[in-house]
């Protein structure tokens, strides 16, 4: 059963933000070693509660995959403000953020599900384009499936 995740969700979010804290640590998704660069786990958990609390059903949009009520899969939407230029033309772009599956839930389609669901989203909401970062494989392959395509080098500076 998939579910958008509200502010009600207290147990929910809470497991979100722990599940966010894991996904980090999962090289196959993250694409690196997490593990040593992070000592100490309770600032990102508690951050990201804090995130979600103050951005839930505004600007985040979380969904996620129930089996018996336990959380299996998730994904979110986060819908950024930008100028508008000739392939964002209302100035609305999404960005698929935060998607995992728990190990023992993966290939059994939850992701497509979910992703969706995000692209519904993001036709309600009148977004005009949708991102994803990504460098795991099996990722890339499902995001192909609906479309995404390679658009642009993204360079970053940590601050």
């Amino acid at each position: 059963m998939i579910k958008n995740i509200t502010l009600n969700d207290k147990q929910a979010i809470e497991e979100l933000a722990q599940l966010r804290y894991l996904m980090q640590f999962d090289e196959k998704a993250a694409g690196v070693n997490m593990a040593k660069l992070v000592k100490d786990k309770e600032p990102i958990i508690q951050n990201t509660i804090d995130y979600i609390k103050d951005n839930l059903n505004q600007t985040l949009f979380i969904f996620v995959y129930l089996i018996d009520n336990t959380i299996v899969a998730t994904a979110s939407l986060i819908m950024t403000p930008m100028f508008p230029s000739w392939h964002i033309l209302n100035g609305k772009k999404g960005i698929v953020s935060n998607v995992y599956t728990k190990p023992p839930y993966r290939q059994h389609g939850y992701q497509s599900a979910l992703i969706k669901q995000i692209i519904a989203k993001a036709e309600q909401l009148n977004i005009s384009t949708l991102t994803v970062n990504t460098y795991n494989e099996v990722a890339l392959r499902l995001y192909h499936k609906f479309g995404f395509q390679k658009y642009e080098n993204t360079y970053r500076l940590n601050l």
